[in-house]
């Protein structure tokens, strides 16, 4: 399994040292690395293209006490994750994981970045300008796992509290077939409320097949939930993760490729768009 060369920066005290690891090494041996580099300010792990490499390359600003900050303007395709285990061999049923596996990428084509700290991945919009999923194109800011075609059962947990006032912001799940084929499960602000929409999409043109303006059930944190069975969709909302409440069924046609969770802000004057910091504890995976 052969993958890009990947680089980790971590930031920590006032030394800097490389370390580099072997093609093929385990998940492990690639641990004990990260995990003995020293208390240096900018610790650099070379990972060499292997099974356990990631694709391209993190920076993580990391203090003493392990808070880490959010990264920096990333572009598509760039990791979010350290290696912890092997690449699946092919897109299959979406995996469980508080996005320490190495099979997340971020996708942010109008700008954005993602981070991880104590498990957590942070999803950051910049504000001053659009990033929405419907026009033009898909602009929202997603860290996604590629998926076969298939059934799945898959929750998040959504853990900073949203502002009701920082209209044209969504936060939520994204199913895609591509670009312009996907189905979103968030919620969403319109200045003055908190809401609960899903949608889906196609060839850019979106249906709400759910739009709660009056979403009184909502608190933080906020778990959201979305099954497929064939082109049968059901998303569910819940308070705790244990008790779920069904929000819309719908049908969607088009075949999964990817899945996970997406921030996005919208403005009809750009430049007021509002910053989003999604915070997400983590991915879950049901049995079906």
């Amino acid at each position: 399994m052969k993958t890009i060369v990947a680089l980790l920066i971590w930031g920590m005290s006032a030394q800097v040292l490389a370390a580099s690891v072997t093609a093929g090494s385990s998940a492990a041996e690639i641990q004990a690395i990260v995990n003995t580099a020293g208390t240096a300010s900018a610790n650099t792990v070379a990972l060499a293209a292997g099974a356990y490499s990631l694709s391209s390359s993190l920076n993580a600003d990391v203090n003493q006490a392990g808070n880490q900050a959010p990264a920096a303007a990333a572009t598509e395709a760039a990791p979010v994750a350290t290696a912890s285990g092997p690449v699946p061999a092919a897109a299959a049923a979406p995996l469980t994981d508080k996005f320490l596996g190495p099979f997340w990428r971020l996708v942010a084509p109008a700008g954005g970045s993602a981070s991880i700290s104590n498990s957590h991945l942070f999803i950051a919009v910049p504000g001053g300008s659009n990033h929405d999923e419907l026009a033009p194109g898909n602009q929202a800011v997603r860290v996604v796992q590629t998926i076969g075609n298939e059934d799945f059962d898959v929750a998040i947990k959504i853990d900073f509290p949203i502002v009701a006032t920082e209209g044209g912001t969504s936060q939520g799940l994204m199913v895609l077939s591509d670009d312009q084929d996907f189905v979103t499960f968030a919620l969403v602000t319109d200045g003055s409320s908190i809401g609960l929409r899903a949608r889906t999409v196609t060839q850019g043109a979106g249906i709400d097949v759910l739009n709660d303006m009056g979403f009184s059930q909502y608190q933080n944190p906020m778990y959201l939930r979305l099954t497929r069975s064939k082109s049968n969709y059901v998303a569910f909302y819940s308070i705790d993760g244990v008790g779920w409440n069904e929000a819309a069924s719908f049908s969607y046609a088009r075949a999964s490729t990817a899945v996970g969770p997406f921030a996005s802000n919208s403005s009809d004057v750009p430049a007021n768009a509002f910053p989003v910091l999604m915070s997400v504890s983590w991915f879950g995976v049901r049995q079906q």
